[in-house]
C-alpha cells in the first residue's frame, strides 16, 4: 500500500493505492498517516480510495481507528471514490453509516464548508 498526500487549503487529501490490509513492518499504515496529519494540526481529512484494490479486516480496523482518532481530535474524516468491490465490504460491516462517502472529489471538498 502506498499513500500520496495532497493539500487543498486546509484539507489534507490522502490518495491510497494498492491493498489496505496488514502492512509490512517498515510500511506506514493508513492510521499512522492519519495520526501524523492530526498531530500536525490538520483537522479536515479526505481519503481517496480510487486506487484501492483490496481491503480486509485489518484495513477495516485501520479505518475505524482513524475515525476514532479524528473525532477525538475534533476533526472530520471523509472518504471518496470507493470502488464497488470495496463498497460491498463497507455495506456488510455497516461502515457506510459511519463515514461520509462521496463519489466526486469536488462535492467532498465542498462538504467541509
Amino acid at each position: 500500500m502506498g499513500i500520496v498526500r495532497r493539500e487543498l487549503g486546509d484539507i489534507a487529501i490522502l490518495d491510497v493505492k494498492g491493498e489496505l490490509g496488514p502492512n509490512p513492518v517498515d510500511e506506514v499504515t493508513l492510521h499512522q498517516r492519519i495520526k501524523h496529519e492530526l498531530e500536525a494540526g490538520r483537522r479536515r481529512l479526505l481519503v481517496n480510495f480510487a486506487e484501492v484494490t483490496f481491503m480486509d479486516s485489518s484495513g477495516v480496523g485501520q479505518l475505524l481507528a482513524s475515525l476514532v482518532s479524528t473525532q477525538n481530535s475534533g476533526g472530520k474524516i471523509k472518504l471518496e471514490k470507493i470502488p464497488s468491490k470495496i463498497r460491498i465490504l463497507f455495506k456488510i460491516t455497516w461502515m457506510e453509516g459511519l463515514f461520509e462517502i462521496f463519489d466526486d472529489e469536488e462535492a467532498a471538498i465542498r462538504s467541509f464548508a
